[in-house]
């Protein structure tokens, strides 16, 4: 048996530096995160802070990302991933004509600036009067090309919504009932989320997004319009059930 080699104090030293305990604990995360926003002519009306809905929705979303990696430290964990994707929904007469538009995933990691830019352009649209495509909308945030790959410790996957009005029913792969649409979607849901995170709907308390608050699991609401009035700490409150998922 030959003896190792002694390495020179200098290697010691330099091999020591590169070694980091407290960056080995930490349990590596990919968090996956789709904002979903109502770009209709109600979210064009002034909040509690006079302010247009949709501000208040962009300031909040602009915020999230934020609390979120701001947790995250604090339960020693280091986001690894954090792909953020946006889902505008408008007037569903035109949901096949630009009535939705959608981002692909962006990693807020290493491309926060270009999420940041793209969460602040968005605008309402005052032509579009009718109740929003929310349930279309929230079809394709379940359809999101979710990581699958489990490179690390238990994915996450969050769904933030934003609407000051109640929904219409599916345009595009729906029956024409919104029961029907509703059964539907909340299989998506259950196959999208379970063991993975949750939906928040930060949405008025009425209708579909009442009915699905109540009777699914996995989902939380804030009820408002587009969030109006949500405090800062309920924001982190929304958050803080990640940590048993892990």
């Amino acid at each position: 048996m030959e003896m190792a080699e002694n390495k020179k104090p200098e290697a010691v030293y330099a091999e020591a530096e590169k070694f980091d305990p407290a960056e080995d604990r930490r349990t590596k995360v990919r968090i996956e995160l789709v904002l979903l926003f109502d770009v209709t002519a109600p979210m064009l009306q002034p909040g509690s802070d006079k302010q247009p809905l949709i501000e208040t929705a962009k300031k909040q979303a602009l915020l999230l990302p934020e609390i979120i990696q701001e947790r995250v430290t604090h339960w020693n964990w280091k986001v690894v991933k954090f792909p953020i994707r946006l889902i505008l929904f408008g007037d569903p007469r035109s949901v096949n004509r630009g009535g939705i538009r959608e981002t692909d995933f962006v990693d807020y990691v290493s491309e926060r600036e270009t999420v940041q830019q793209a969460i602040s352009a968005i605008q309402a649209r005052p032509e579009d009067v009718w109740p929003p495509a929310g349930l279309d909308a929230l079809s394709r945030a379940y359809d999101s090309p979710w990581d699958t790959e489990n490179e690390y410790r238990h994915p996450c996957r969050l769904i933030f919504l934003w609407t000051a009005n109640g929904t219409f029913r599916m345009q595009t792969d729906g029956s024409g009932s919104l029961s029907a649409d509703l059964k539907k979607l909340e299989e998506k849901h259950k196959s999208t989320l379970a063991k993975y995170g949750y939906l928040c709907l930060l949405a008025p308390d009425l209708g579909p997004w009442r009915v699905m608050t109540g009777n699914w699991d996995w989902i939380m609401m804030y009820p408002s319009k587009a969030g109006d009035g949500l405090p800062e700490r309920t924001m982190i409150d929304m958050i803080n059930p990640l940590a048993p998922d892990f």
